[in-house]
């Protein structure tokens, strides 16, 4: 039977699959597996799927995704994801509508975590927030003056693909940084900060120095009064807080910076919770 107000929330990240149902920003059930083949269409799918049913779907009015690339939101189409090559030219709404007979929705899944917390997280009561989701790659979604900003095929606020000294933002600006610049997982230098490891510490300020300077950037481009840090290295914030807000310091506009608040997501699962919300804006 289907419960009113109940939808199924999918956050598709670069290495997991985190699904959820969720009735009024709470999430009731929720599971998450890793991908199982990010290059096999069929084999990817069939994995979604198989969550889907574990959930329940005949409980849900809608399913949402959040996808980490380029989408058409209004055909369903999914474009331009680096981390799951799989989905791409893929219309996703077509398949798992087909499949479950459901209305479904795709958006981009800095988007949905932006979303979730403004409508049902800390970003409730501002109007111009801005969320920067933080795990394998960085992503941004934009909420300005209420509405969310997602620009063409879902494509506005990609801060993490700017160039930035040897690379892009991105490389220096999510948990890239920690394997590529620091030569281990996020996981094990957070395990080691939060032991006292000086150098795991030294590599949070880093990680911080540049998380501030694309901060400053977004403050150019679209002034919010909120910042919210999502994914897996919002765990690890008050390492890299100070670091942050030391860079913060060289904008150049202080009633900006100093109206800015800054903080960590509410909770770990608020991309499934703005993907879910995407069923009932239409």
């Amino acid at each position: 039977m289907v419960e009113p107000n109940t939808y199924l929330g999918i956050d598709l990240g670069g290495t997991k699959i985190a699904i959820g149902l969720v009735q009024q920003g709470h999430v009731l059930r929720s599971l998450k597996k890793p991908i199982a083949d990010a290059h096999d269409a069929e084999v990817l799918l069939d994995q979604i799927k198989e969550m889907i049913k574990e959930l329940n779907p005949q409980s849900i009015a809608g399913i949402g995704v959040g996808v980490p690339g380029l989408v058409d939101s209004k055909k369903g189409y999914v474009y331009d994801v680096y981390n799951i090559p799989a989905l791409t030219n893929i219309n996703l709404t077509n398949i798992l509508g087909e499949s479950f007979g459901l209305p479904v929705f795709i958006q981009n899944d800095a988007n949905c975590f932006a979303l979730g917390e403004f409508l049902f997280g800390r970003g409730q009561g501002t109007c111009n927030l801005v969320g920067i989701t933080l795990g394998t790659g960085m992503g941004t979604g934009i909420i300005a003056e209420g509405k969310l900003i997602a620009g063409y095929l879902s494509g506005a606020g990609e801060f993490g693909c700017m160039p930035y000294l040897d690379g892009v933002l991105e490389d220096y600006v999510s948990g890239t940084f920690f394997k590529t610049v620091k030569g281990e997982s996020g996981e094990d230098c957070f395990a080691r900060a939060k032991k006292g490891d000086q150098k795991a510490i030294a590599a949070y300020q880093e990680f911080g120095y540049h998380l501030g300077f694309a901060i400053n950037q977004i403050l150019f481009a679209f002034a919010p009064e909120m910042v919210i840090i999502g994914g897996a290295v919002a765990e690890a914030f008050d390492f890299y807080e100070e670091a942050m807000r030391e860079e913060l310091k060289k904008f150049p506009f202080n009633r900006l910076r100093q109206n800015l608040n800054i903080m960590p997501q509410s909770h770990g699962q608020m991309a499934i919770v703005g993907g879910a919300a995407l069923c009932t804006l239409q």
